[in-house]
């Protein structure tokens, strides 16, 4: 009922109707499992029977870690449990959804957060992970990569694409990233929903969080605070419908999840020469390939977008990865993004297929333009801030004590002769 007794307005029927899993009273609850195109919202109890991943635009302008400079608006991919309505994982990144954005999120979901929490300096409980049976996902192409269909297939994942023209098969968490985004809206540097609601709020000017002080307010805002209030669609807190339902089921642990993040990694198929095999036109070479594997056989190479100073070879056994660097160990860490915008620039130069050596110069030229040009332009500092992180500068060499030669010497006993 209403306020003073008033009948319930039309949205609050239709949107308790949703959390029900109908669009309407005479709607029947669960359509014919023959005709998926009739499916309603998918519906469930049991904790990661079927877990939701979707991405948005953060309603919130993100400032450099140096120059505390607008660098716009990062995308967050976020899973979802769908029985318990806790947040599982995200990802927070400032390129648009890839694999890499989903294979984050999903790494994030499945591993305990223990260590993540630790390095932020979290003290927050966040306890649910684990495997998923199943991913309901919609039809972008992100969802159909290779590194996707490997990885969920090796853990038994189940992959599920929402029919088109059903946009209820993803009721739960679009409603969750709205209610995450309304809460956005109470930070500095938000651009609100839409025109009307921004006005004439300068939402660049009042820009203050980093990427990283945004991604440490989001854990707390979810782990700490959505996760512990109740949710009305289940009528019960999400961390404690977490605990009950794992309590009669607890999920098996990943045992390897140093390899679990790899297996979701994007992927490519390569043939084997004797100077290794190219990715990008980079050559990576170690000399444990002509060791493991024969002349030109053709294996999986798995790559980090954000950091292609290595890739991820399968051993013959498929027991482990190997790390296989630059076949030139002098060449510096360069992310895909800043690979393709050289190879961009010399195409546009009239290099049809640009060498190795040319690929990494022009890069590091596009990285002096943009340090210079970081407090003019909005680019160029998104580009400085995905840039791989610096490797650490050795350390200076301990001296060796300055010896005194008009000092007697003693001699130790075994050296008198």
């Amino acid at each position: 009922m209403g306020r003073r007794g008033e009948a319930p307005g039309r949205r609050a029927v239709d949107a308790r109707l949703r959390d029900r899993g109908l669009d309407s009273l005479t709607q029947q609850r669960f359509a014919e499992r023959s005709d998926p195109a009739m499916t309603l919202t998918p519906r469930t109890r049991q904790a990661l029977a079927i877990v939701q991943i979707d991405h948005t635009l953060v309603d919130i302008m993100v400032v450099d870690e140096v120059l505390r400079e607008s660098m716009g608006r990062p995308w967050i991919t976020a899973a979802f449990d769908i029985a318990t309505r806790v947040v599982l994982g995200f990802a927070l990144r400032l390129d648009p959804p890839s694999a890499t954005s989903v294979g984050l999120a999903l790494t994030m979901a499945c591993l305990s957060k223990d260590e993540w929490l630790k390095e932020r300096h979290l003290d927050i409980e966040w306890a649910a992970a684990g495997v998923p049976k199943l991913i309901h996902v919609d039809n972008g192409k992100e969802f159909h990569s290779l590194a996707l269909r490997r990885g969920c297939e090796r853990y038994g994942i189940s992959l599920e694409y929402r029919p088109p023209g059903r946009p209820q098969f993803g009721a739960h968490i679009e409603r969750y990233l709205g209610t995450l985004m309304r809460r956005i809206h109470g930070l500095p540097g938000t651009t609100y929903s839409n025109p009307i609601d921004w006005g004439k709020y300068r939402s660049e000017a009042r820009a203050t969080m980093t990427m990283t002080e945004l991604e440490r307010w989001m854990a707390l805002e979810i782990a700490g605070r959505y996760h512990q209030r109740v949710h009305r669609g289940v009528h019960a807190i999400p961390a404690q419908l977490w605990a009950k339902s794992v309590r009669r089921k607890p999920p098996p642990p990943v045992t390897d999840p140093a390899r679990f993040v790899i297996d979701f990694l994007p992927a490519d198929s390569r043939r084997v020469g004797r100077n290794g095999f190219q990715i990008n036109r980079i050559r990576y070479w170690d000399p444990i390939l002509s060791r493991l594997f024969p002349p030109s056989a053709r294996i999986l190479v798995r790559h980090d977008p954000r950091d292609l100073s290595r890739v991820f070879v399968p051993s013959p056994t498929n027991a482990e990865y190997l790390a296989i660097p630059y076949a030139d160990l002098r060449r510096p860490p360069i992310t895909l993004a800043e690979l393709e915008r050289a190879r961009t620039q010399l195409s546009a130069k009239g290099h049809a297929q640009p060498s190795e050596d040319l690929i990494f110069a022009t890069t590091e030229a596009q990285r002096r333009i943009e340090r210079e040009s970081a407090r003019r332009s909005r680019r160029a500092r998104r580009n400085l801030a995905r840039q791989p992180l610096r490797a650490k500068a050795p350390a200076p060499p301990v001296p060796e004590p300055v010896v005194n030669y008009n000092q007697r010497v003693i001699p130790y006993s075994g050296e008198v002769w």
